[in-house]
């Protein structure tokens, strides 16, 4: 590992600077912490920065800045088979085929087994848990355990966008690091090293309310963008309708597929973006049109923010909140989306 307070790092990253600047110093003085608990947003960059942090501490070649992306481990990592790197997700019900609800003790206690054996390269053991606030009850006090008696040269970075979730047992034994959303003039000087024109740079920065990996998806992905301004348009014509005539919407949404982990994601967008539509509402009732990130959409959310006082507008955020939590538990992904626009 670097030892020089000199070392130069190669990190690409947008925004986040002085979590940089903290981890890549915990680095060169050897001052790891056995645990971290990264909290932001999805897209904000967590999962990102901490595959960067990891590949600088395992990186073969100390000369040369961190990560050098071209050594065995750099490319082991790259690959996410790295025999001394655990990635915990959920796991997928083998009679369903969809993803379970949560991450079992099972999976942790085998974790616990393979950081207590001896490296199979001599260096650091490492484990990345990017759905932290997924773990259920009975695996959270198996990690615990871990994290209360951590092994030597051993690393467990957790990743969560809900912290509420995370016990605070866990919290305490980890070196907690809150991700903010970035500036939108940092986001747009970070999207120019892209070849696209500067209207549309412009437009996904608004778009992508300050959350770089949300940004870079939608200006790679055509399809992504025109779906955000689809799901926008279905937004203000719901809640201009009754009840009755909203599950007309129903199908047309969102396009179902047979795999209820492919129509959850795509709910988990479409919330996203109503999310981002209740944001604007909100500017429009404090008479602000300057920071509204969907400009397109300016007058017909003028024309809304009659409808929406701030009780309207706590009770549609509860709602969406609602409905995530419905789909993080498996419950039928048709069920979750009439559920929520009957009652916008």
């Amino acid at each position: 590992m670097a030892k020089s307070h000199e070392k130069k790092f190669n990190w690409d990253i947008c925004g986040h600077e002085r979590i940089a600047s903290f981890l890549q110093s915990a680095i060169v003085s050897n001052k790891l912490s056995h645990a971290y608990l990264f909290v932001g947003p999805a897209g904000v960059g967590k999962y990102a920065l901490s595959k960067q942090f990891i590949k600088s501490i395992f990186c073969l070649r100390f000369d040369e800045p961190l990560p050098c992306g071209e050594c065995s481990n750099c490319q082991q990592l790259e690959r996410e088979m790295h025999p001394d790197v655990y990635l915990i997700q959920r796991l997928i019900d083998e009679d369903t085929g969809k993803w379970k609800k949560d991450i079992i003790i099972d999976q942790i206690r085998e974790l616990k087994l393979k950081l207590q054996q001896t490296t199979l390269l001599s260096g650091y053991k490492a484990a990345l848990i990017p759905e932290a606030q997924l773990i259920n009850e009975h695996a959270y006090n198996s990690l615990l355990k871990i994290l209360e008696e951590p092994t030597a040269k051993t690393i467990i970075i957790l990743l969560t966008d809900d912290f509420r979730k995370i016990p605070a047992t866990i919290v305490s034994r980890c070196q907690t690091i809150n991700f903010l959303p970035v500036a939108s003039g940092v986001l747009e000087n970070y999207l120019l090293r892209f070849e696209v024109e500067a209207e549309k740079i412009k437009l996904v920065s608004r778009l992508a309310h300050g959350l770089p990996g949300r940004a870079i998806n939608l200006l790679r992905d055509e399809e992504s963008l025109a779906q955000l301004q689809l799901n926008l348009k279905f937004f203000s014509e719901i809640v201009r309708v009754s009840s009755s005539r909203r599950l007309n919407y129903l199908e047309e949404i969102i396009n179902w597929e047979k795999d209820e982990t492919q129509n959850a994601a795509k709910i988990g967008r479409l919330l996203d973006d109503w999310q981002a539509a209740l944001r604007d509402l909100l500017l429009l009732t404090q008479g602000d049109e300057y920071h509204i990130a969907n400009a397109e959409y300016l007058k017909v959310f003028s024309e809304l923010k009659e409808k929406f006082d701030w009780r309207r507008i706590l009770q549609v955020a509860s709602l969406l909140q609602t409905a995530r939590e419905l789909l993080q538990q498996n419950i039928n992904t048709k069920f979750v989306l009439e559920n929520l626009i009957i009652n916008l």
